[in-house]
């Protein structure tokens, strides 16, 4: 072999070996949990649109509450473009509703997210972080659930507190929830 090729792949060989071995070393994510910012939008149900100050530079990005079940309007559009969807009629009916809810607690209000996962899938091209969302002092994610606005994903999560939250909704009858009055499953649910 020439010396020059026998220099190539001794580069190559180091390479490869020093990144296995830093493949192998723990990852440690010292990105800051909470993020604070101002809702901007709400663009689904379940995509809040966030403006984040840091270094006096304003970024965009989306963020999803965790552990809410957003069903068939999950990622429709808020922006009242209802009309140019083709689909059913009830699901208009409950994208509106949907939306009508989420914009009546964040009105442009100040959020803290406890961030869950960072960047789970790409919005219009912006990064799409899951979490908790609070607004003052308030868990938007417990109170979409708590108001009867949308149930506990329950592929996603079994915390009891988010399962009685649904439950007092249930058996109070809101949101979602009112049009199960004298269902003779759910009021036995509610005896308990």
């Amino acid at each position: 072999m020439k010396p020059l090729n026998i220099l190539f792949v001794a580069c190559l060989v180091s390479t490869v070996a020093g990144i296995s071995v830093a493949g192998d070393e723990p990852y440690v994510d010292v990105r800051d949990v909470v993020i604070h910012g101002k809702v901007v939008n709400v663009d689904a149900p379940n995509l809040l649109k966030i403006a984040s100050s840091q270094n006096n530079v304003n970024e965009y990005f989306w963020v999803e509450p965790v552990n809410v079940d957003y069903g068939e309007v999950r990622d429709l559009s808020c922006d009242g473009l209802w009309h140019q969807f083709n689909k059913k009629q009830p699901l208009m009916d409950e994208l509106k509703r949907a939306c009508a809810a989420i914009k009546s607690y964040t009105k442009h209000e100040p959020v803290s997210i406890e961030v869950v996962q960072w960047q789970s899938r790409q919005w219009r091209g912006r990064p799409v972080v899951r979490g908790n969302v609070f607004i003052g002092t308030t868990h938007l994610n417990h109170e979409l659930i708590g108001k009867g606005v949308f149930p506990v994903d329950y592929k996603e999560t079994r915390d009891t507190t988010l399962v009685l939250l649904e439950k007092n909704a249930r058996c109070q009858r809101l949101g979602i929830w009112s049009d199960k009055i004298g269902d003779i499953i759910d009021d036995m649910k509610c005896q308990d």
